[in-house]
């Protein structure tokens, strides 16, 4: 592997000495056996992990390599943000990215990540959201995850659909992170409707706290899409 400017060596063989095994379960992979030295990840398009190398192996992309090697390709970072995630260090993570021009109150919305791990892994495993409202929210595109970061990434909707207002809540319960993007206008709330007849609106300070009513009335046997819920 080639030096990478302002990293020290000790730090690049610390994080390619993270149990990849052990770092995948923790962050959303269902494992399963895959053969005598192998388990194989669900749903991942023929993603394999070897327990004897600490390396991995992706059919579909015919790609392979160790722990920073799987967080460059997985997680669409460079080397050095990927060595600071596995060690969830303070090495400078994030290299500046230029947005396009804003006015005064133009609201741009962080860029999207090709999937979801690790907000699912945080919403479900960790503040036990159900995956039912959260694939639901998802689909209205009112949560996505943030690329690179993996921050929660909630949007509230003019009645146009246009965003208007997004809160960011990162995915790391070792590193609690939690911002307002640059000109979010709060008057157009992260929104859970409910059914057009009900006249009940429920208010919480946050999207999770939102969501986490809605899953303690579908625990409760209730319809959670019921009534109205929104954050301030």
């Amino acid at each position: 592997m080639k030096p990478y400017p302002n990293l020290k060596n000790s730090y690049i063989a610390q994080a390619n000495n993270t149990n990849l095994i052990d770092f995948a379960r923790s962050h959303g992979y269902t494992l399963e056996n895959g053969g005598r030295r192998a388990l194989h990840a669900k749903q991942s398009g023929g993603l394999y992990f070897f327990k004897d190398s600490n390396k991995y192996y992706h059919f579909s992309t015919d790609t392979h390599g160790g722990p920073i090697d799987f967080v460059m390709q997985f997680w669409n970072m460079n080397f050095k943000e990927a060595v600071a995630f596995l060690l969830e260090s303070e090495i400078p993570v994030f290299t500046p990215v230029l947005h396009p021009p804003q006015t005064a109150d133009q609201l741009i919305l962080p860029a999207k990540a090709s999937n979801y791990r690790r907000v699912a892994w945080y919403l479900v495993h960790v503040r036990g959201i159900d995956s039912e409202i959260m694939s639901h929210l998802m689909h209205e595109k009112k949560l996505f995850q943030q690329s690179k970061t993996g921050n929660c990434v909630f949007i509230g909707h003019d009645p146009d659909g246009i965003p208007k207002y997004c809160s960011m809540r990162g995915s790391n319960p070792n590193r609690p992170f939690k911002q307002d993007r640059i000109h979010s206008d709060k008057s157009y709330p992260f929104h859970i409707p409910g059914s057009d007849n009900s006249k009940r609106v429920y208010v919480f300070e946050s999207p999770i706290d939102a969501m986490s009513h809605a899953t303690i009335t579908k625990l409760n046997g209730l319809d959670w899409r019921a009534d109205h819920r929104i954050s301030l």
